[in-house]
């Protein structure tokens, strides 16, 4: 039986995601045929992973032994790389799903809609479109609720543009800098301009985008541990108005405390 590190890269990737089961995948042996359908399955046990493909005219089927293999480090994509692709297989958020983000997170199924967030099959993860001002899809981040393995990790289509995502309300109260993208679409619902940094570093390509794109005053709210360095982000650029302190997460909070804080 061969590793599982001889298994296609995107396959690795898919389970570096720690799913059990995921179908809809491209078949490493048929590619799908000239529909190029996606009749791939991956199923994974305790010792090995399973792949099969459904195609009649195919019958793919190989075991890959996970016995001293690591797949929690083939999250990172190579150096250099350009492009990352998350192959796993989406699906509109289910209704139950809804009413947990938005009972969790104050995120209505419009929002979730209109921005694109797929639920991935076999995960209890979200995967959410990276957008740039211009609404041009960057990529996606996968953000996991099931505690296994890395939080949240990032598919970037190009390299070459600032990894942060926006959300451009039609008349903009104030544009406010988050740290996440469930932060940002919070504020995006009460009428921001909102921007998720994907982090914490206001770097300059970043920055430089933001003041291009700007369309009122900008607030740059950042949790707590990064409030020191928000000071410091807000005194050296002048376009930012004001850095918020938060003990929270916005999307942790009443639509009343978010305004509070915005607005205090």
């Amino acid at each position: 039986m061969k590793p599982a590190s001889a298994l296609p890269q995107y396959l690795q990737e898919v389970l570096a995601t720690g799913a059990e089961r995921v179908s809809g995948l491209l078949c490493p042996k048929c590619e799908g045929g000239r529909s190029h359908e996606r009749s791939l399955g991956m199923y994974r046990f305790d010792t090995y992973v399973a792949v099969k493909c459904r195609r009649l005219k195919c019958g793919y089927s190989e075991r890959f032994a996970l016995v001293g293999v690591d797949v929690t480090t083939w999250n990172a994509p190579a150096r250099g790389a350009r492009s990352r692709e998350f192959y796993g297989a989406l699906r509109a958020p289910s209704l139950a799903s809804q009413r947990y983000i938005e009972s969790r997170y104050g995120i209505r199924p419009h929002t979730l809609q209109l921005f694109g967030v797929k639920e991935v099959v076999g995960l209890k993860a979200l995967y959410m479109p990276v957008w740039s001002p211009l609404a041009e899809k960057r990529g996606a981040t996968v953000r996991r609720f099931d505690g296994w393995g890395r939080k949240a990790d990032s598919f970037k289509h190009d390299e070459s543009q600032p990894w942060q995502s926006w959300y451009l309300a039609d008349y903009p109260r104030a544009l406010v800098i988050v740290e996440d993208q469930l932060s940002a679409m919070r504020c995006w619902q009460l009428g921001y301009d909102a921007v998720a940094l994907l982090g914490v570093a206001l770097t300059q390509d970043r920055a430089a985008e933001i003041e291009r794109n700007r369309r009122s005053r900008v607030l740059l709210a950042l949790d707590a541990d990064a409030f020191q360095a928000a000071l410091r982000e807000a005194h050296r650029r002048v376009w930012i108005d004001r850095a918020v302190l938060l003990s929270h997460d916005l999307k942790d909070v009443t639509d009343e405390e978010i305004e509070e804080r915005l607005n205090g």
